[in-house]
């Protein structure tokens, strides 16, 4: 969760339209960690920084990197 800056959401629902929950931006991190935590041998990435702020779209290139190898 440190990694894609949401420990401060631990305890937060995503939401819906109806319930209200993390941010779009928190919501796309979100979105990344899950899959990143998959564990599957085989991941495509179209466009995953779209939306992200730069720091965040660094750490999810780096956090790319070290599971690569």
């Amino acid at each position: 969760m440190a990694t894609y800056g949401l420990s401060h959401t631990y305890n937060t629902k995503v939401g819906n339209q109806y319930i209200r929950g993390v941010s779009g931006g928190e919501r796309k991190r979100v979105s990344l960690a899950e899959v990143s935590l998959c564990g599957s041998n085989i991941q495509c990435w179209d466009n995953a920084t779209r939306g992200l702020d730069s720091a965040t779209a660094l750490e999810f290139a780096k956090a790319l990197k070290t599971a690569a190898l």
